[in-house]
């Protein structure tokens, strides 16, 4: 998988408190085709499957999270963030977080 040229993380709360070199700036623009395609994937899962659910997942109806837990590993969305020499897909997490719209 493509990813983003690494930028030096802050930890925590840093950003308020340490001056940020624009070059350490990620945005949308940077995002891969991949990156764009695996947020879009997850959104609609979460559209379209858990959203609608979210009563009966409150009120403890396990086997439909079981059944929403496989299908998300079926998307890959589980193994996202694993390395792929580990059987993941090595997404880089700050460029999925930059498309989260709430």
């Amino acid at each position: 998988m493509e990813t983003t040229t690494n930028k030096t993380a802050l930890k925590g709360g840093e950003f308020l408190i340490k001056e940020t070199p624009f070059q350490n700036v990620a945005t949308r623009d940077e995002l891969t085709e991949e990156q764009i395609m695996f947020a879009k994937t997850a959104e609609d899962f979460i559209t379209s499957k858990v959203q609608p659910n979210v009563q009966r997942i409150d009120k403890g109806d396990h086997a439909l999270v079981v059944q929403l837990v496989k299908e998300s590993a079926d998307l890959g969305l589980l193994g996202a963030t694993v390395p792929e020499e580990y059987g993941g897909m090595g997404v880089d997490l700050l460029p999925i977080a930059l498309l989260t719209k709430k």
